[in-house]
């Protein structure tokens, strides 16, 4: 099984998206959002998600933290 992690910054965030390779192709298996020491998002992923490029993966596991860094800023921010 293959495995990396990419880093980007958001606005004043951290995020940290890890994505697999299995048989079925490419998913997000975890997703962090950091801001300064502080770990807010931990773990939130759709494990049933496959794509069939380790791009295509990362992009949607960015996309999934932006929306939640954005619903922070609002004031809305859950872990569901």
């Amino acid at each position: 099984m293959e495995q990396y992690e990419r880093v980007s910054n958001y606005k004043e965030y951290e995020l940290h998206v890890t994505c697999i390779h299995d048989r079925l192709g490419w998913a997000v298996d975890a997703l962090s959002v950091v801001k300064g020491a502080t770990t807010l998002l931990p773990h939130i992923t759709d494990p049933f998600h496959v794509y069939r490029t380790s791009r295509a993966a990362e992009l949607a596991g960015m996309d999934e933290a932006r929306h939640y860094v954005d619903h922070i800023m609002l004031g809305h921010a859950g872990n569901a």
